[in-house]
C-alpha cells in the first residue's frame, strides 16, 4: 500500500478504526472519516505518530452533498484514491411496531445510500491511477433474520447485494469491489 491513498468511513472506532491504522501500517496516506471529531483525529494522530500521512475528517456520510465533497477533497489533496472502506453504519434495535419510518430511512441512508454513493465516486476516480478496491463492511445480519434488526438487517443485506452488482460492474474500471 505504500504511496497508495485510502479512504476510511466510520473509522473512530472498532473496524473502521483497526482497518485505517493497519492500512497506515501498510505504508498508506489514510482519510479518517467519522461524524465525531475526537475518535477521528486520535485516530490521525495515532497514524501521524507512528510517521504515516493522515487526515482527519468530520463528515456525515448520510449527507450526500457533504460525503461526495469529502470524497473529491481526499482525491485533490492526495492526487488519487486507492482503496475505499465503507464502514460507517447505522444500527438501530427496534420491533417492527416501533420502528419509524425516519429511522427505517435513516439505516439505508448510512448503510446502503452512502456506499452507493462512494461506489460511484470511486468508479469515476479511481481509474484515474490505475484502478482500485471498494471494501463494505457488513454484517451477519445482512444474511440471517434476528428480531428487532428490520431496518440494519435490511440495509445490510441492500448493502450486500449492491456489493455483488458492483464487483460485476467494477471490473470496466479496475476496481475491485468485495462485502
Amino acid at each position: 500500500m505504500h504511496g497508495k491513498v485510502a479512504l476510511v468511513t466510520g473509522a473512530g472506532t472498532g473496524i473502521g478504526r483497526a482497518a485505517a491504522l493497519r492500512l497506515a501500517q501498510e505504508g498508506a496516506k489514510v482519510a479518517v472519516l467519522g461524524r465525531r471529531p475526537a475518535p477521528i483525529e486520535e485516530v490521525a494522530a495515532q497514524i501521524q505518530s507512528a510517521g504515516g500521512e493522515a487526515l482527519a475528517m468530520s463528515v456525515d456520510v448520510g449527507d450526500t452533498e457533504s460525503y461526495i465533497r469529502a470524497i473529491n477533497d481526499v482525491h485533490e489533496r492526495f492526487g488519487r484514491l486507492d482503496a475505499l472502506v465503507n464502514n460507517a453504519m447505522h444500527d438501530v434495535m427496534s420491533p417492527i411496531m416501533d420502528l419509524p419510518l425516519e429511522t427505517w430511512r435513516d439505516a439505508f441512508r448510512i448503510n446502503a445510500d452512502a456506499v452507493f454513493v462512494s461506489t460511484r465516486e470511486a468508479f469515476r476516480l479511481m481509474p484515474l491511477s490505475g484502478g482500485g478496491a471498494v471494501v463494505n463492511i457488513s454484517s451477519t445480519c445482512g444474511m440471517k433474520a434476528l428480531a428487532n434488526t428490520a431496518a440494519y438487517s435490511a440495509s445490510k443485506a441492500a448493502l450486500q447485494h449492491f456489493s455483488a452488482v458492483a464487483a460485476m460492474e467494477g471490473s470496466a474500471y479496475n476496481v475491485r469491489v468485495n462485502c
